[in-house]
């Protein structure tokens, strides 16, 4: 078992089921981190308009977007540094 056509050796189900899942993971981790990086930067936008610090908006001076912003942004630092975080070993 184990050799397919020309005796070159095929991969069992369990190597490529870690294979593909170690590429899955780190792909996962990629999107991760850099949606929480956007996620940050949308909510530091949105914290600095909502406390009037950054005019020219209709979110200038409006706590509700402070709020907002300061939601978003915790949620892309929980992203960002699940992004980061070591892999768990199997």
């Amino acid at each position: 078992m184990g050799e397919g056509c020309g005796g070159a050796a095929v991969n069992t189900r369990s190597e490529w089921n870690s294979e593909t899942r170690s590429r899955s993971v780190g792909a996962v981790r990629i999107a991760s981190f850099v949606a929480g990086v956007i996620a940050i930067l949308v909510g530091a936008v949105w914290i600095l308009q909502g406390s009037g610090v950054l005019p020219g908006s209709f979110m200038t001076g409006q706590t509700q977007w402070l709020v907002i912003g300061i939601l978003v942004a915790g949620l892309g630092l929980g992203l960002t540094f699940n992004g980061l975080r070591s892999p768990a070993k199997p």
